[in-house]
C-alpha cells in the first residue's frame, strides 16, 4: 500500500517528542487536545505495545488494535490494516 500513514491520521503524537511515554493519560490528552476533542471523540489505533490500548480506554478513547494475527489478550475491535479505518469511521478521506 503506497498511502502515507499521515493520510489516515489527522495528528501523530510521539513520546520522543513530548517526553511522555504511553500509557501515561497525558499523552492521549496531547492528542485531543491538538485535535480539540474530547478523549470520547477520538479513535486510537495501536499495535499494542505498551499497554496503549488499555491507557486510551482509560481516557475514554475509542481503541482498535491493528495487526495480521490474532491477538489472545485484546477482546476489543481488531482490524489488520490502515484501510478498515475507513470503514470504522464510516468516512473516505
Amino acid at each position: 500500500n503506497d498511502i502515507p500513514l499521515s493520510d489516515y491520521f489527522d495528528v501523530s503524537v510521539f513520546s520522543c517528542r513530548v517526553g511522555i511515554m504511553k500509557p501515561d493519560p497525558r499523552i492521549y490528552h496531547i492528542a485531543c487536545d491538538q485535535l480539540s476533542l474530547e478523549p470520547e471523540e477520538c479513535l486510537f489505533v495501536g499495535d499494542g505495545d505498551s499497554s496503549e490500548l488499555s491507557g486510551a480506554a482509560g481516557v475514554g478513547m475509542s481503541t482498535v488494535l491493528i495487526s495480521e494475527s490474532e491477538v489472545e489478550h485484546w477482546s476489543g475491535r481488531q482490524i489488520s490494516s490502515l484501510e478498515e479505518i475507513k470503514e470504522i469511521l464510516s468516512v473516505s478521506k
